[in-house]
């Protein structure tokens, strides 16, 4: 029966002799790439430079090209439409560390940012 620690030990001891030996060579061809867990965001990310880029009477082209396709298109009674774009925190997209939030964990807020249009032209613009 093995104890938990016994392999552990016996690869440390593997290690260790390795290093030790005047025989062994390492060498690493090429970059050495590290990897942790990454944030994953849903949306486009639309900065202050690029909000303020937008003004009332641009042509709605010119803003998807800018900010990318909205999240959603809301109809509205009056023929106007209301296009919102949402950029939020999805979690992360490693399946080895398993990350926990405390009720004192801080969170990145979503980012909502809406346009009002009339025959795909802006309107009004606001961030939420």
């Amino acid at each position: 029966m093995h104890q938990p620690g016994m392999l552990l030990n016996a690869c440390a001891m593997c290690l260790c002799a390795s290093a030790c030996s005047t025989d062994v060579r390492m060498r690493l061809d090429g970059p050495v790439r590290l990897e942790g867990p990454m944030m994953v965001f849903e949306g486009y990310y639309i900065s202050d430079d690029l909000y303020e880029r937008v003004k009332p009477n641009d042509a709605m082209d010119w803003v998807t090209a800018l900010w990318g396709e909205p999240t959603t298109k809301s109809a509205l009674a009056d023929g106007t439409e209301v296009w919102k774009w949402v950029y939020r925190e999805q979690g992360f997209n490693s399946s080895i560390v398993q990350m926990t939030k405390s009720k004192d964990a801080p969170t990145l807020p979503q980012a909502l940012t809406f346009l009002r249009v009339r025959d795909n032209v802006v309107i009004d613009k606001w961030r939420g």
